[in-house]
């Protein structure tokens, strides 16, 4: 039972920005899953805005990332 309730708090710990490889934050997310929705963005530009890839940018306006904001 201890080591279920160790690995959830080590995975909640280690979720978003607090990852050691995050190279966004909860307000990037935030920024581009609005641009996008508004039709300011393309998946395209904001690639290139966040430098990140294009894959990146599909799973978090998909919410298959970043699923917790």
């Amino acid at each position: 039972k201890h080591k279920k309730e160790s690995l959830k708090k080590l995975s909640l710990a280690n979720q978003g920005s607090n990852h050691s490889m995050a190279k966004l934050n909860e307000g990037h997310v935030l920024s581009i899953r609005k641009l996008y929705s508004m039709g300011i963005k393309t998946k395209k530009e904001l690639q290139e805005k966040y430098n990140v890839s294009i894959h990146t940018i599909r799973n978090i306006l998909n919410r298959k990332s970043w699923t917790h904001i």
